[in-house]
């Protein structure tokens, strides 16, 4: 994943709409010699409300050798994202996310966690950790969990 979710008064006549990027550190398992893989993930969303967001992303990953190989690991989600004030920080909110991943031909569930801090009504950063239950071929992946830390911006 990953999104700029309103909480508060404060921030309630913010804007509908954000895009934003994640940095990506994968853990995949499997038949896969590759242990970690790191990507980019770009992201458009809209809130639904105060507390919930829908998100498209595409994740892309660097080169990796497999088999001798050169392989990119590419992938597509779409995530609904709740989230919940943090009542003793300001600004801070705790984030689930549910939603479907696809990658190599396959779909599979994904679920996730995390924070996000809002710098102002517009600029937010967040980090998540989500599990995606999907295997990737290309990379001899089972499934994927995936950190990642990035900037939302709305308008």
């Amino acid at each position: 994943a990953a999104m700029v979710l309103f909480s508060g008064a404060a921030l309630a006549d913010s804007s509908n709409l954000y895009v934003g990027t994640d940095l990506q550190r994968s853990d995949v398992s499997g038949s896969t010699n590759v242990n970690d893989l790191n990507s980019v993930n770009i992201h458009i969303g809209g809130t639904i409300n105060e507390n919930l967001a829908v998100e498209l992303g595409v994740s892309d990953s660097a080169n990796v050798k497999v088999a001798g190989k050169d392989v990119r690991d590419f992938s597509t989600t779409v995530d609904l994202i709740g989230n919940i004030p943090v009542t003793y920080v300001a600004n801070l909110d705790l984030l689930g996310t549910v939603g479907a991943v696809y990658t190599d031909t396959k779909i599979g569930p994904s679920v996730g966690a995390g924070l996000q801090y809002h710098l102002t009504k517009e600029v937010s950063l967040r980090t998540l950790v989500k599990y995606e239950d999907v295997a990737n071929d290309k990379i001899g992946s089972n499934h994927d969990v995936k950190y990642t830390a990035g900037i939302n911006y709305s308008w």
